[in-house]
């Protein structure tokens, strides 16, 4: 399934499915389909059954291309694209200031070659990558890969973890497109990138910009409960960087630096908005040059720093790249007649004082870290709530471990660590394995333990919570 300007996409053998469940109350319904019921008739055609049920002037209209053999079965719509694309181009509502989610109920089948895409105004895609086994020639594993940017690079396919899927399992899976940031979620937990962290991919359309403007399915599977809403968000609060200063060998040399083209072209004020939004500040020359009666060389670019009251971030170049409080400061590196510059990045998730007024500093040659650049503030602990194992399932080499909270109401919550202790009988030598933590409360938490031996006991703890 692929979002065409959002694309999602079930493609090559894949079929994308959107979630099932009920719209928040904070949420507008755009579209939703059941798919109950239908059928192709004899003499009509697919796209004619799917608009005579939902493609009206008011809600938008299905398409698809020549040799497509998509049909119905038990009130799903069953895929079978033939390589071609069957596309739902809905009308009404198309916020792009707003939060879109796409919705389905999706039955996976897996391949094991990644889908090719050669559009450039899509959002993102997803298929189900299968692993398969050399010496059996069957399926291992899966995992769900989603086709984004992870940086600055072109976009690429990335493998999604948090949840096990299995090839021909049906799953509820939602597609969040907010600005250029894409999250996905299966059965209502959050997934991550393989390093347990990053929830927060930027979408692989070029010039980023744009709302969905059509969802397209490719390949083979059942769709079910298709369905997108949306949801406006409140106006952030804002912050503003104000003004730019230039060092050489940590001395402030921003009154007497002249050729600011030599230096770095700051972006004039510029507007943080405080809702995550990455924000291009400035861009700053790996080696640069100062004009004064003649070129004079301030150095290579060591750091960049972003100031206000009470504020302080800092981000130091190692070997070209930025090291220290990344998670405020960041770069994206470029060159031009062959000198390299970086585009400062300013992420505002973590900044939090509305109406401050920052400073860039930009420090060449020389320079003096502070003492504690990123000082670790007290947080209070966070009190886990009790959890329970809910299933163990056997993937390849592994032992799949899900653990969900054992009260009504619980979370698995961000902040406590969760780790699985092993035995190889029962009262036996306890091994712990390494803790994992989410990024946010969610509902469930997958652990990965070795299977090794005949047999193997499982506890799994939070902190002071146990789960046997």
């Amino acid at each position: 399934m692929k979002f065409s300007k959002l694309l999602t996409t079930a493609m090559m053998s894949v079929a994308l499915v959107a979630s099932s469940s009920a719209f928040a109350a904070e949420e507008t319904p755009w579209w939703s389909m059941d798919f109950d019921g239908l059928a192709i008739e004899e003499g009509g055609t697919l796209t004619n059954t799917l608009n005579t049920a939902y493609g009206t002037e008011q809600n938008g209209v299905w398409s698809t291309e020549e040799g497509d053999l998509t049909t119905f079965e038990n009130d799903k719509l069953k895929l079978n694209t033939q390589g071609t694309d069957l596309t739902w181009t809905p009308n009404g509502d198309n916020n792009t200031k707003a939060i879109t989610y796409i919705d389905a109920d999706v039955t996976f089948v897996g391949s094991d070659t990644a889908p090719t895409i050669s559009e450039t105004d899509v959002h993102t895609a997803v298929y189900l990558k299968n692993i398969i086994n050399d010496e059996t020639g069957e399926v291992a594993s899966s995992v769900l890969c989603a086709w984004v940017r992870t940086g600055t690079e072109d976009a690429t396919w990335v493998e999604l973890s948090g949840y096990v899927i299995k090839d021909g399992g049906e799953y509820n899976l939602r597609i969040m497109l907010d600005d250029i940031n894409l999250s996905f979620f299966i059965e209502d937990t959050l997934l991550t990138g393989t390093d347990g962290v990053t929830t927060k991919f930027k979408t692989a359309k070029d010039g980023y910009a744009g709302a969905v403007d059509s969802v397209s399915f490719r390949g083979t599977g059942f769709v079910d409960n298709f369905a997108a809403s949306q949801k406006v968000k409140e106006a952030a609060a804002t912050a503003n960087v104000v003004a730019y200063k230039v060092f050489k060998d940590n001395v402030d040399v921003t009154s007497s630096w002249q050729g600011e083209d030599f230096l770095f072209q700051s972006f004039g004020q510029t507007e943080l908005i405080l809702d995550g939004t990455p924000s291009n500040v400035a861009f700053i020359w790996d080696e640069a040059q100062d004009f004064d009666g003649g070129f004079t060389s301030l150095g290579k670019v060591a750091a960049i720093k972003l100031v206000a009251d009470g504020e302080s971030y800092e981000g130091i170049f190692v070997d070209g790249a930025l090291t220290g409080d990344t998670n405020v400061l960041s770069v994206e590196t470029g060159s031009d007649g062959g000198y390299v510059y970086y585009t400062v990045v300013v992420d505002t998730d973590d900044l939090t004082v509305a109406n401050a007024e920052y400073t860039l500093e930009v420090y060449y040659g020389e320079y003096t870290p502070s003492e504690d650049p990123d000082p670790d503030p007290e947080v209070p602990a966070v009190e886990p709530d009790p959890i329970k194992i809910s299933a163990i399932s056997l993937v390849g080499d592994n032992v799949v471990v899900t653990v969900v909270p054992a009260t009504e109401g619980g979370k698995i919550k961000a902040g406590v660590n969760y780790w699985a202790v092993v035995s190889a009988t029962l009262g036996g030598d306890e091994t712990a394995q390494d803790p994992v933590t989410v990024p946010e409360d969610t509902n469930s938490l997958q652990i990965t333990v070795p299977a090794t031996g005949d047999s193997l006991f499982i506890k799994v703890k939070a902190d002071t919570a146990t789960a046997k």
